[in-house]
């Protein structure tokens, strides 16, 4: 099992969580997947972010028992996600991030978090996935995200999604 320590590095946390993932992600979903789905009934894709707290809680806890300041809490910031699909809606892809700062309060690196789901139904095809950058700032962030996936490129900020979303149900409630 890997190890991580106040000395680690933004590779060895991506190698931690990773491993962490493979072997929890369909133990807790399969625990928690009568919940989940009652959620994703009452409140739709906020169930994904229930799962993902769920997921994440332990690795919270290793991450402050080694001084690590994350920020945000992983998995990230969903308002400055990006995501993207196929057409059908049954496989999206969502990619948040959290930067992640030493004891001693420099920057190490960003932790990104790929998240894969599905917006008919709750489902997640297959476990989320790390990508770990020796970047902190957000604009050096999307660069190196974007270098990696044209579609994360493409995609915009779920705050921007959102926002021409209302904007189009308030525009078809004027006419």
């Amino acid at each position: 099992m890997t190890t991580i320590s106040k000395e680690s590095n933004i590779e060895s946390l991506g190698a931690y969580i990773e491993e962490y993932i493979a072997n929890s992600w369909l133990p807790l979903l399969e625990d928690h997947r009568a919940m989940l789905e009652q959620k994703f009934q009452t409140i739709g894709d906020e169930a994904y972010g229930i799962y993902l707290d769920l997921l994440f809680k332990a690795i919270h806890e290793q991450f402050a028992a080694c001084d690590f300041r994350v920020h945000p809490k992983l998995p990230g910031n969903f308002s400055i996600s990006r995501e993207w699909s196929d057409k059908e809606e049954n496989d999206q892809q969502r990619w948040m991030w959290s930067t992640v700062r030493s004891f001693m309060g420099i920057d190490i690196g960003t932790v990104v978090v790929k998240v894969f789901h599905d917006h008919t139904a709750f489902r997640i095809p297959r476990r989320p996935a790390i990508i770990t950058l020796s970047v902190s700032k957000k604009t050096d962030i999307v660069w190196a995200l974007s270098g990696l996936s044209p579609s994360f490129k493409e995609a915009v900020e779920a705050k921007v999604e959102i926002a021409k979303y209302l904007a189009s149900q308030t525009n078809n409630k004027k006419t």
